[in-house]
């Protein structure tokens, strides 16, 4: 988008998520976040990704209508991350994912060297990455990593993670019983 003006970055680094949308959404995410963490173990087990595409399209469309965004195609790249090495081999530099003003949002599904799938947790966070980015072409005309935007990140990385936590507990027990 070339040079940001001070004022849009300032706005930007300001911006918060409403928090009763938030609250809303993490409300709603229960059942989601179930169903992502299976599609998820079941991409994992046989590399199919159909599933967890559609687990995944139910949590940004609910992040959509929670936020009064409009709705980006999301493409689930089973494929590599792109990454660059320095002259040692060593990789130092991955792509995750990424989201363009106006496109659809991308997320990579395997490891950059050993293209193994990602994990649960390394998914969600590049997820939303990508939809905060969404959200903030959609509020603000740009998108910049800066401090507000990884605050607006944990504002509903945080929470769902430890959602996730306390399913996989559930199971656990539920499993023990």
């Amino acid at each position: 988008m070339g040079l940001r003006p001070p004022r849009m970055f300032r706005r930007l680094d300001r911006a918060r998520l409403e928090r009763r949308a938030v609250a809303h959404v993490m409300q709603a995410w229960g059942n989601s976040l179930d169903q992502l963490r299976q599609d998820h173990a079941a991409f994992r087990k046989c590399g199919d990704p159909v599933e967890l595409h559609r687990s995944s399209e139910a949590i940004l469309e609910s992040l959509n209508q929670a936020f009064y965004v409009g709705s980006r195609p999301l493409e689930l790249c089973d494929q590599p991350r792109p990454h660059r090495r320095n002259r040692q081999g060593k990789v130092v530099e991955e792509l995750h994912g990424d989201c363009t003003y106006g496109g659809s949002i991308r997320v990579f599904l395997r490891t950059a060297v050993r293209e193994q799938p990602i994990a649960l947790l390394t998914f969600l966070q590049t997820l939303l990455h990508e939809w905060v980015h969404h959200y903030d072409y959609q509020a603000f005309g740009d998108s910049v990593h800066c401090g507000g935007f990884y605050r607006r990140l944990a504002q509903l990385y945080g929470p769902a993670r430890d959602t996730l936590a306390h399913l996989a507990e559930s199971s656990v027990e539920k499993a023990r019983s």
